[in-house]
């Protein structure tokens, strides 16, 4: 059915929208993926459950991004400290990468490269579309970093934590600036020439 707990992400591919639910069939805990067209309709939902769940965990997913392709979306998994790989053509849930603590926000550059944010650790971690370690591995930042947003063209690597984001080159784990920016930011985009970050 088309009922969510909690909806946390929403991401366009071609004529669908793929809404990350981040608590379904609650109380039970696994999170959903629901699809819906252009006006709103619903026409289906793909729940992790059973087998996929690692170690027979609930997992609660904060962050949702699509591959440059569309072929197959990345859910980062705060709880379990995984990403999952999942195939938007068939509803496959595979693992994808492990081994992180407290994961939010996640992108996705061209290139197919994986960014997903490790909130305990205060690391980005970057993975190939293989799922092995990109270089560098990961973005160290003096916070525990929720949001993430790679600006390719500026060649930046954006990471929001509590009161501050901070901006990173891109490629090298070095700091640019950090900005004073009140709040618990999760959601970094850019909209014209500016980098914005929603707040809570």
């Amino acid at each position: 059915n088309d009922v969510m707990t909690r909806p946390v992400k929403i991401v366009r591919i071609g004529r669908v929208f793929y809404v990350l639910d981040q608590y379904a069939d609650s109380p039970i805990g696994y999170f959903s993926i629901a699809k819906y067209d252009l006006v709103g309709n619903f026409i289906g939902k793909l729940v992790h459950r059973g087998a996929n769940v690692i170690n027979d965990a609930k997992g609660k997913a904060d962050g949702m991004a699509a591959s440059p392709d569309g072929k197959w979306l990345y859910v980062n998994d705060y709880d379990l400290g995984a990403v999952f790989k999942v195939s938007v053509a068939t509803g496959e849930f595979s693992v994808f990468a492990t081994g992180m603590s407290q994961n939010r926000d996640i992108h996705v550059t061209s290139d197919g490269k994986v960014y997903a944010t490790a909130r305990a650790k205060s690391k980005v971690y970057v993975f190939n579309p293989d799922g092995t370690a990109a270089s560098p591995a990961y973005y160290s930042f003096n916070g525990q970093v929720g949001g993430v947003y790679v600006d390719e063209a500026a060649g930046k690597v954006y990471g929001r934590y509590v009161n501050y984001m901070q901006v990173h080159d891109l490629g090298t784990d070095s700091i640019v600036k950090t900005v004073s920016m009140p709040g618990q930011g999760l959601a970094i985009e850019k909209v014209g020439n500016k980098v914005v970050s929603g707040n809570w």
